[in-house]
């Protein structure tokens, strides 16, 4: 067969790149799973992430206020003690989580994470602060979205204090607790991606794959 147009005039190492999905190129890098003090459920992201084969390093609030992303796909900040990281982190931690999704990182926020994006301007949706730990019903309201593939409906997820969501014009609602306030929403800032969890979809295998949809879809390029 012969050589298509599209390719004639790249040479064999630009061709092959070109080939490459940006996504696949960006997943050489590790996760970094933030995992200090205030983090207390970073175990259960920990143990998804061994189980579904991504690779991870663990980081500190020292790294963030180092600046030391770079080498990194994504940010996870997951469920822990919300206030007493706020209280914790300083403007240079901020600064460095903002320049690294600046930069093309992605961001994924879980329950406490979720809280800090919007604190720190990661979002422009608000937040409403929940108390309860218990089993909710969520409807899926964007399952065309890549985090929401192979889930429609309706989905059950652990959650423990997590927040209400109230949607801002440039974010899109994923999926709604039954009193309409968004759970999960997909954002932006400065063209890097954020996707935000109220609950918990680590704690249960059947939500596992929401998580590595959320993985894959913040390192496929840039938001324009």
């Amino acid at each position: 067969m012969a050589p298509s147009d599209t390719g004639a005039n790249l040479n064999g190492n630009e061709f092959n790149f070109r080939l490459m999905d940006m996504g696949q190129l960006l997943e050489r890098k590790p996760v970094a799973l933030f995992s200090d003090e205030e983090a207390v459920f970073y175990p259960d992201v920990a143990r998804l992430l061994e189980a579904t084969h991504r690779r991870f390093e663990y980081v500190s609030k020292s790294s963030l206020m180092r600046g030391n992303l770079n080498n990194f796909s994504v940010l996870i900040i997951p469920g822990g003690y919300t206030l007493k990281l706020l209280e914790n982190l300083n403007d240079r931690s901020i600064q460095s989580i903002h320049r690294f999704i600046e930069n093309g990182g992605g961001y994924l926020g879980i329950c406490m994470g979720a809280y800090v994006a919007s604190e720190i301007g990661l979002v422009r949706s608000s937040t409403i602060r929940v108390s309860g730990e218990y089993n909710v019903e969520l409807s899926i309201v964007e399952p065309r979205h890549p985090v929401m593939k192979g889930y429609a409906g309706r989905v059950k997820m652990s959650y423990q204090n997590g927040p209400e969501m109230i949607v801002a014009a440039e974010d899109t609602p994923l999926a709604v607790f039954l009193n309409g306030r968004a759970a999960i929403i997909a954002g932006s800032f400065r063209g890097g991606k954020v996707v935000l969890f109220s609950p918990h979809p680590e704690r249960e295998r059947s939500n596992w794959k929401m998580i590595e949809n959320a993985l894959d879809y913040l390192v496929m390029g840039r938001v324009t």
